[in-house]
């Protein structure tokens, strides 16, 4: 279970992956929303609890990430930490995949520093990001709103505003993202977050299955809020 501290699981690593003593970052790729991310750092060759890590990167910029692509700069390396010294970077997040509330989640890269002269991989990091189930329920929300005011304050239609600009596409955009940040020593090292999205979904599904059949039953009832 990725819900086992300090990694998510007991299984040990098979190897260690290379990481710049100075310049480094991580990309965390998130297929839903995810809350509260933290980086942690341990200098332990075999970490075993939560107490062994110190906080690297807790800033309000990643406490809420959207799904997709987030690159994360990692400061550098104390000066006490020398090429060869081995360490494990922890990422904590909450996420409510497995339950109707927020659960915490753990991952875990154990990395062997190299000098930045060393590291000679040029994975980019960017960042790429799509809107979330908590954006889409608050787009619907000022949607509502929006065209409640659009009846009371007629605007111009859509197609006259467009030509005033050009939106660019996905496509285009991940390539400009990419391009601007395709110099910089990056690392893509961890954090493949485990999805759960369709047992939530199967879980709404089979409320709003349960819902109907009260309602054919009940026809005089209110929906449930």
């Amino acid at each position: 279970m990725a819900r086992e501290p300090p990694c998510g699981s007991r299984a040990p690593s098979a190897n260690r992956t290379k990481f710049p003593l100075t310049g480094g970052a991580i990309s965390l790729t998130g297929q839903d929303d995810y809350y509260k991310t933290r980086i942690s750092i341990s200098y332990s060759n075999d970490p075993k609890s939560n107490t062994d890590f110190s906080p690297l990167v807790d800033s309000a910029d990643i406490h809420d990430l959207d799904p997709g692509h987030t690159c994360v700069k990692i400061p550098d390396a104390p000066p006490r930490v020398v090429a060869g010294a081995n360490a494990t970077l922890q990422i904590t997040y909450k996420a409510d995949w497995d339950a109707p509330h927020l659960q915490t989640f753990y991952a875990c890269a154990d990395i062997t520093y190299v000098a930045a002269a060393d590291f000679n991989l040029r994975i980019p990091c960017f960042n790429h990001t799509v809107p979330g189930e908590d954006n889409e329920a608050a787009a619907k929300s000022v949607g509502a709103t929006s065209k409640q005011s659009a009846a009371d304050n007629p605007e111009p239609s859509a197609s006259a505003i467009v030509g005033h600009g050009q939106q660019m596409g996905g496509a285009a955009m991940a390539g400009a993202i990419v391009g601007s940040l395709g110099g910089a020593s990056a690392l893509v090292a961890m954090a493949i977050l485990h999805r759960r999205k369709k047992q939530k979904e199967r879980s709404l599904r089979l409320a709003r299955m349960e819902e109907n059949a009260r309602r054919e039953a009940y026809p005089g009832d209110k929906p449930a809020p």
